[in-house]
């Protein structure tokens, strides 16, 4: 499994999480903890006008990749991540100022 070799995307959305357990005692008092030992980072990956080439590929990439992992590299920090993708769609909208290209979003989360 891994990431087509397509056009970096236009813009990177970055979200790091880490999930907590709050509980409300009775005095009003919140107590709380940490739900996972590491953080988790999600992703999504946007494209203003990609290619029908690198359309297809990313399509088929997620039609044989989804459901397992893969490694990606952020375009801009060269830092390596082991992802796979957190939806079972991929959006792609015709680009309204480009022809024949498309406006793709992916979302991806770090495993």
């Amino acid at each position: 499994m891994a990431w087509p070799s397509i056009a970096a995307p236009t813009r990177i959305q970055a979200k790091h999480i880490k999930g907590q357990h709050k509980s409300k005692m009775e005095t009003g008092r919140v107590i709380s903890g940490a739900k996972h030992v590491v953080g988790m980072l999600s992703l999504t990956l946007y494209w203003d006008a990609m290619t029908q080439t690198d359309l297809n590929s990313l399509l088929a990439a997620h039609e044989s990749d989804a459901g397992g992992t893969f490694s990606w590299t952020h375009p801009l920090t060269n830092v390596t991540y082991t992802v796979g993708y957190a939806e079972d769609e991929i959006a792609h909208d015709l680009s309204g100022a480009k022809v024949n290209r498309y406006e793709v979003q992916v979302a991806l989360e770090q495993r």
